[in-house]
């Protein structure tokens, strides 16, 4: 038993080691936008620019959200997605 606690005490640590994690999933919230965030936009598939994206004062695509009530939300699409 006591070998078998040395042989995972000596494994874990290695496999945590080599692990690797990335969180490029999930939300990004516009106003939050960095360089690097909008390069990975970007090579993910994004034609648009920054500013097309989210601009505080100016129209975006921010403003093409609406919402129903505080419970749903929705956009529109065209014909092309």
């Amino acid at each position: 038993m006591e070998k078998f606690k040395v042989a995972i005490s000596s494994i874990l640590p290695f496999f945590f080691i080599c692990m690797s994690v990335y969180a490029d999933e999930g939300m990004w919230m516009l106003g939050n936008l960095n360089k690097q965030t909008r390069k990975a936009m970007k090579e993910l598939g994004l034609q648009m620019s920054a500013d097309e994206l989210y601009h505080p004062q100016k129209p975006s695509l921010k403003d093409a959200i609406v919402n129903f009530g505080g419970f749903c939300s929705g956009v529109v699409v065209s014909e092309e997605g």
